[in-house]
């Protein structure tokens, strides 16, 4: 399980910490009939799911599907080295 510590607005609150839990699923290519031959099955691309998030005092919260598509987005975007993620300091590791 992957970790990503970040900031948003829960309840109409701006500004929170917290920890999504994450895994990050490799591309995988679908089977062929034999080497070059036809697809069986679909390729399935690489992405991101989201596995649960917390707040700062171990609260679940649930994320809409907006904010989990834009959360996985987020999280894509830090792979890939587009940025830092932001700082932890207000996070505390007793989740």
């Amino acid at each position: 399980m992957n970790f990503y510590d970040t900031h948003m607005e829960v309840s109409g609150v701006e500004d929170v910490p917290i920890r999504v839990q994450y895994a990050n699923c490799p591309a995988i290519q679908g089977s062929r009939d034999g080497r070059g031959g036809l697809k069986l099955e679909p390729d399935e691309p690489a992405h991101i799911s989201i596995e649960g998030v917390n707040l700062s005092d171990g609260r679940e919260i649930t994320l809409t599907t907006k904010q989990e598509k834009a959360m996985e987005e987020e999280i894509s975007e830090w792979l890939g080295g587009m940025y830092d993620a932001p700082e932890p300091e207000e996070y505390h590791d007793e989740v």
